[in-house]
């Protein structure tokens, strides 16, 4: 049973119980310079095999065995993702007309 899902709007949150330590995996939302409030979506890649779940984006990737989280000393939470514009304040000088601003 190998099967390959991708998340556009969600994230991940995966905390170990043990150390409190907490990993979230995001999509990579780009938003085009051209049409602000428009974003080219990175998703995550969500790889499930027998005994692990795999999830990855560009070079984070967490690995994970079923039995640590059936055991409950990993929680995954999966949680909707929004991308959030993040206003650059541009330096162009002479104006391109980009949109950007």
């Amino acid at each position: 049973m190998n099967s390959v899902e991708y998340y556009e709007d969600k994230m991940v949150k995966i905390v170990d119980t043990k150390s409190g330590e907490e990993t979230i995996i995001k999509p990579r939302a780009v938003e085009n310079c051209m049409k602000p409030g428009t974003f080219l979506i990175t998703p995550i890649e969500v790889w499930e095999g027998e005994q692990s779940v795999e999830y990855s984006i560009d070079s984070t990737r967490v690995s994970l065995s079923k039995e640590s989280i059936k055991g409950g000393t990993v929680q995954v939470e999966v949680k909707p993702f929004v991308p959030e514009i993040v206003n650059v304040k541009p330096s162009c000088n002479p104006c391109r007309n980009c949109g950007r601003c």
